[in-house]
Parts: C-alpha cells; sequence; structure tokens
C-alpha cells in the first residue's frame, strides 16, 4: 500500500529516476519494513538530496491512523513534483540514459578498432624483425 500522494519509485530503478527529484525538495521514503527505503535513502544523499526514512516502515495493508501521521509530516516539506512533472523528468533521464548508452558503444568501437589495428601495427614488427633476423643470418 502506498501514502496518499506518494510515488512509487522501486529501489531497482531509484537511481535512474533520482534525477527526477526537485533538487531542493525534502523526501520522506519508506519501504514495508524500512531495509530498502534506508538504502535508498544513501543514494539519494549520496546524490545531495535531502530525505528522511520513515521509521519501521509501512506494512501492506497498513492505512490506519498510524500510516496516516506521518503524511501530514511528510506534506509540511515541499511536495514530490506531481505525476506529470515527475513522468516527464523520468522521460527526461531514460532518454538521457540511452544516449549516454549510444556514445559508450561508440567509444568501445572506437577502442576496440584502436586495439585491432595496434595489433596489426604489432604483427608488422614482428614480421619486419623476423625478416631482419632472416636477412642477419644469411649475411
Amino acid at each position: 500500500s502506498h501514502l496518499p500522494g506518494a510515488i512509487n519509485f522501486p529501489f531497482e530503478s531509484l537511481r535512474y529516476q533520482a534525477a527526477s527529484l526537485a533538487p531542493d525538495g525534502h523526501y520522506v521514503l519508506y519501504s514495508n519494513t524500512g531495509g530498502r527505503a534506508m538504502a535508498g535513502a544513501f543514494l539519494l544523499i549520496e546524490r545531495g538530496i535531502d530525505v528522511s526514512v520513515l521509521e519501521g516502515g509501512i506494512r501492506d495493508g497498513e492505512t490506519g491512523s498510524t500510516a496516516a501521521a506521518p503524511t501530514q509530516s511528510a506534506a509540511a516539506a515541499p511536495s514530490v513534483p506531481d505525476d506529470h512533472l515527475a513522468h516527464a523528468r523520468i522521460r527526461e533521464a531514460e532518454q538521457r540514459a540511452e544516449e549516454l548508452e549510444e556514445r559508450l558503444k561508440a567509444v568501445e568501437r572506437v577502442k576496440q578498432d584502436a586495439e585491432e589495428e595496434r595489433q596489426q601495427h604489432l604483427q608488422q614488427v614482428r614480421a619486419a624483425v623476423d625478416q631482419a633476423r632472416r636477412k642477419r643470418v644469411e649475411t
């Protein structure tokens, strides 16, 4: 279950979606038991984002007054961007990630081409050395 107004960022994709968070906002993270929220908080803090973790997490089906109380404190802080803006930022981040992956592939191709050229030059040098040794032995 989710708190009202919460946006679900699965832990596995949080590092890619972190760029969609407003850098001047404060975010309250929670998970079922709090463990993943703590790991997510560490990841976001490393990126300079102000976070808190809901102590103890929120268990599935727990939507009573104890779960609603933290929502009020979370609402007092600058709120998470609305869904449309968040999705737009996610799309931008995903597009940027794709662009970076393409650049990485291009660099890897250049590196591979350079390695192949290096191997060709090395073979040419070895052939020249072998030829020079044969000529030296003949004379």
